[in-house]
């Protein structure tokens, strides 16, 4: 019984070895199949890692050539719109150049025309109307001590004279071509360019006479005053020079007769605008006398203007 015993056990014995042997084999199985399919996800994730690294780079080489490709693209459109930009100037510079030319052209032939229209005007000039015109805004200018004449220039009854005809005096008074004779104060004057500012009292609205814009040698002109206290007359004469030089100070120098008397009347175009104020002719010669240009005599009234 006792070798019964040990028979059982022995095989029991080898039983349980055996199946530790058999789980060992499954163990080794498992484990060698784990091991196996770890191997391939390792090999498989360094496959993805080489893929990915691969792909950066290739990310990388590709963002490089198409920033080459950008900068090259933006140099030669830089490029392009420099030159655009050259030939736009170049057309601009041009299409200027033709401008200016035209322009020249044309200010050409307007001075042709303006000259061509002058010199008809020059030898067709009828003044007779200019003086009906004219007349009511010249005065006689009498003091106690000479006379002269004067110019209305002003609606306000402003007269602008010759200094020398009034100076001295104590006593001034202006003549209208109706003959009313009227009291004036003196607003201003400018002994050095021989010019005075009068002021008609009351208040009456006066017709007045504009100042010339162009003054030009051989201009018809005409020369209206009270020579010798005759009265009113008029001379006519075209102006010799638009600029003789006396002391310092510039004068129109003109044909018309000029006499005593004739000193601050007003020199007239055939517009009847202002060209001058008579105011002294050279003794011994006919047809050389002189007057104060328009533009000094308008200076000095807008000086005078702001004594008001």
């Amino acid at each position: 019984m006792a070798r019964t015993v040990t028979i059982v056990i022995s095989t029991s014995l080898l039983l349980l070895l055996a199946s530790q042997v058999t789980l060992f084999y499954l163990f080794y199985e498992f484990d060698k199949d784990t091991t196996a399919r770890f191997s391939t996800m390792l090999a498989n994730d360094q496959l993805l890692e080489q893929g990915i690294e691969d792909l950066n780079t290739h990310i990388a080489s590709t963002t490089q050539q198409l920033e080459t490709a950008i900068l090259n693209t933006r140099q030669d459109l830089g490029e392009q719109l420099i030159s655009v930009q050259q030939e736009l100037e170049t057309s601009t510079a041009a299409f200027a150049q033709d401008i200016a030319a035209l322009e020249q052209s044309q200010a050409q032939t307007k001075a042709s025309l303006q000259d061509s229209i002058r010199n008809l005007q020059l030898s067709n000039q009828d003044f007779s109307g200019t003086i009906q015109d004219v007349l009511p805004s010249v005065v006689s200018v009498l003091t106690d001590e000479s006379q002269g004449s004067g110019v209305i220039v002003d609606r306000e009854g402003l007269v602008l004279t010759n200094y020398h005809v009034i100076e001295d005096a104590t006593m001034i008074r202006v003549v209208t071509v109706e003959g009313d004779v009227l009291g004036v104060d003196v607003l201003g004057f400018a002994d050095k360019r021989d010019l005075a500012v009068l002021h008609i009292r009351g208040d009456r609205r006066w017709d007045a006479l504009d100042f010339a814009d162009d003054t030009f040698v051989g201009q018809n002109v005409i020369a209206i005053g009270n020579p010798g206290g005759l009265g009113f007359s008029v001379t006519e004469g075209i102006i010799s020079s638009t600029n003789r030089i006396f002391d310092g100070l510039h004068f129109v120098q003109i044909s018309n007769p000029i006499n005593p008397g004739n000193s601050g009347g007003p020199l007239v175009n055939i517009e009847g605008d202002i060209v001058g104020i008579n105011t002294l002719k050279i003794e011994g010669f006919e047809g050389v006398g002189f007057a104060i240009p328009a533009t000094d005599a308008e200076n000095i009234l807008a000086q005078a203007k702001e004594l008001i």
